[in-house]
């Protein structure tokens, strides 16, 4: 009895997609670590534009003033005012984000997101030459993938069974 060649030991492709997986999981443990991290900064500046809404930042003149105004230069002065508030509540908004390290906290999180993303485009590229490499793959997916059914790993799954040696003997 010959056992097909796809069923003997792990091909090159078995060890590049263990290693693969190996990566996409530590990406992504990072990323989830990331994240938590970034809810807090979220969080925080929520809790800073309750404290502070840009909307406060128009409140120069009471309800109405606007409609009363007549005089042209009225109306200008009020702009510019209403501008300048604008303006200071934008830098005040600036600092908030510095001192929870938002801007910096959420490009981490997108940085890990996308490496291992980048991952699984690179597994994506190797053509699985057994049921486990098939299996490992499937271990990759995201919760995207899962959900969407799209995507350059789902669709490399399904090529390669397509494409499979063993399922297009399995159809004879």
């Amino acid at each position: 009895l010959a056992v097909p060649a796809a069923v003997g030991s792990p091909s090159l492709a078995d060890s590049r997609l263990l290693e693969l997986e190996r990566r996409v999981n530590a990406a992504e443990a990072a990323a989830v670590e990331a994240g938590h991290i970034f809810t807090r900064a979220e969080e925080a500046m929520l809790a800073w534009r309750q404290h502070d809404p840009r909307s406060t930042a128009y409140a120069i003149a009471p309800d109405g003033a606007a409609a009363s105004i007549s005089d042209w230069r009225e109306l200008e002065k009020w702009k510019e005012a209403a501008q300048d508030a604008l303006e200071r509540w934008a830098r005040r908004e600036e600092v908030a984000r510095a001192n929870c390290r938002y801007d910096e906290l959420e490009a981490e999180y997108q940085r890990l997101l996308e490496r291992a993303d980048d991952l699984r485009a690179e597994a994506a590229q190797i053509v699985a030459s057994s049921i486990e490499d098939l299996r490992c793959k499937v271990r990759m997916m995201s919760e995207a993938d899962c959900l969407s059914f799209d995507g350059p790993l789902i669709e490399s799954i399904v090529d390669d069974l397509r494409v499979s040696p063993t399922a297009n003997a399995a159809q004879s």
